[in-house]
């Protein structure tokens, strides 16, 4: 069983810890708007300075919430080798 919903991320982020969080719009199993759902949360919990801070990377360039971001949309698929 997954549980990532503990929005308190102070441990993590003092560890040097960076938080990426990836998740595809078409996933069947989980509805991606829980991954939105919970960053909302840890900016909530945390503060969006203290956030920033610890964040490893930005929305993509795809996401419906912030068209045309700055993070990545591809990470090789269809590559050839």
């Amino acid at each position: 069983m997954l549980n990532a919903t503990k929005a308190n991320l102070t441990a993590f982020k003092a560890r040097g810890a960076k938080l990426i969080l990836y998740h595809g719009w078409n996933d069947p199993a989980i509805s991606a708007l829980n991954t939105v759902n919970y960053y909302h949360d840890v900016v909530s919990k945390m503060g969006a300075r203290e956030t920033e801070a610890f964040r490893g990377s930005t929305w993509c360039r795809g996401c419906s919430t912030v068209e045309g971001g700055p993070g990545t949309d591809s990470f090789g698929q269809g590559a050839t080798v």
